[in-house]
């Protein structure tokens, strides 16, 4: 991982910097928070697929939720995460580094988890916006929509844990803002975020030792 050379800053900028070295160390712990949810849902659906002596299959699609709510709130924490590390201020850190590789791990996200803070946002409190008559009307869906894999979902519906379940991947949906919102927990998002952290530490590559 890289690390800032202070002696190419102003000491008024070394708390920044620091801060962008623990950044960059979120980053990297979001990336393995979000494989490591992928590798306990391929798990667990081949566990329920396979039935062993012993299957539980109502902890298998427990563990599955799980995992499809714990991917959510990692790749949703890479995103803030970035949008924390581009906040950060600091003239000589601006003049060195690199925005164009901020935006291309940006636009990764953007691109392949368009939805993913609405469905951490969903996923992570189902019981208090299920509480709230308020919160739940605000979330429910406008008008019936279909879900990755074919389910539909009518008007006024909520929903914090859609899942479409295949071997290798899981599609996992919610409710926000009156939209169905989705995001597929997979090898190919894992490489996304990885390679959205390998545009971050790029970026920041002209202040590195």
């Amino acid at each position: 991982m890289l690390i800032v050379d202070l002696s190419k800053l102003p000491t008024e900028e070394h708390e920044v910097a620091r801060s962008i070295q623990i950044g960059l160390l979120a980053l990297k712990s979001n990336v393995a928070a979000f494989s490591a949810s992928l590798d306990l849902y391929i798990y667990a659906h081949e566990r329920k697929m396979g039935r062993p002596e012993g299957y539980d299959s109502w902890r298998m699609i427990s563990w599955i939720n799980l995992a499809g709510t714990n991917g959510a709130i990692a790749a949703a924490s890479f995103v803030t995460t970035l949008h924390y590390l581009a906040s950060l201020d600091g003239a000589e850190i601006k003049r060195r580094w690199d925005p164009a590789e901020y935006k291309a791990a940006k636009t990764l996200i953007k691109t392949k988890m368009p939805g993913i803070k609405g469905v951490r946002a969903s996923a992570a409190h189902p019981g208090e916006w299920l509480a709230d008559v308020k919160e739940s009307a605000k979330h429910a869906l406008r008008e019936e929509v279909e879900a990755p894999g074919g389910a539909l979902f009518g008007s006024g519906v909520s929903v914090s844990g859609g899942m479409h379940a295949l071997r290798d991947r899981l599609n996992f949906s919610a409710t926000y803002a009156g939209q169905l919102e989705s995001y597929e927990l997979s090898a190919e998002n894992v490489a996304v975020l990885d390679n959205a952290l390998k545009h971050m530490v790029a970026a920041y590559l002209p202040l590195s030792v």
